[in-house]
């Protein structure tokens, strides 16, 4: 890990590495998510490592009185068919329109339609802290469509204990 060491005083203090700074970046954005299954969060790094676009799992926008239950026998209330994901949100978020080369973090693997948007913007590195059902066909088709795209995929392997914050 490319950590820098600065001295300050008599301590020292570390600095955090881009992809700790970036997944914190990510762990906090997904707290502003109601969803309530799974908060998800994520954020767009640049190539100089300025950050771009934050974003997390919400409802689309004016969707304020669409049911998000939980749980719900009823198809149309199923939270599955409104919530635009953290990847969607950020890159929809972004000022920016040319994401080639830009690095995407987020708190959970991407799932195959968000590995989609991700190629078709030229975003090349993914990284993930948290490993979201890998076995569906839905993730596995995501590594596939990154893996022809040229996309990085790794997984983050930080130090969990810094994402620890209250506010």
């Amino acid at each position: 890990m490319d950590e820098k060491i600065l001295r300050e005083g008599d301590g020292f203090y570390k600095v955090q590495s881009n992809d700790d700074y970036f997944m914190s970046i990510a762990v906090l954005t997904a707290k502003r998510s109601l969803d309530p299954v799974l908060k998800v969060g994520s954020c767009i790094a640049d190539r100089n490592d300025k950050l771009v676009s934050t974003g997390f799992n919400d409802k689309t926008p004016g969707g304020a009185s669409l049911p998000w239950p939980e749980k719900s026998n009823n198809n149309i209330d199923n939270k599955r068919f409104i919530v635009c994901h953290a990847e969607v949100t950020a890159i929809v978020n972004s000022k920016v329109k040319d994401l080639t080369g830009y690095k995407i973090y987020i708190t959970h693997n991407p799932c195959n339609e968000c590995s989609k948007l991700i190629a078709q913007c030229g975003i090349k590195h993914v990284i993930y802290l948290h490993e979201w059902k890998p076995d569906q066909p839905k993730y596995q088709a995501a590594r596939l469509i990154l893996q022809v795209a040229d996309c990085n995929l790794r997984k983050y392997q930080g130090p969990l204990s810094q994402f620890k914050c209250k506010l």
